[in-house]
């Protein structure tokens, strides 16, 4: 789960914003990726969870940074 939540803010930071901590003013990114992802593996990917995945891979944008930290 942990490695699925870090993915998903890396698909939001990297693909969707490309690369700024934000999203472009105005754009809807996460309610538009909410949808897609909802409509896909079901629920679970409201805004907020969105946010906290985001916020996530800011925190430990190095994947194996997040195994050190979480042992």
């Amino acid at each position: 789960m942990v490695q699925s939540y870090w993915q998903i803010g890396q698909l939001s930071v990297e693909h969707e914003q490309q690369g700024s901590a934000r999203a472009t003013y105005g754009k809807k990114q996460l309610q538009e990726l909410s949808e897609r992802l909802t409509e896909y593996f079901g629920k679970g990917f409201d805004v907020r969870n969105l946010r906290n995945m985001r916020a996530f891979y800011l925190c430990y944008p190095i994947r194996n940074a997040v195994r050190t930290e979480l042992s």
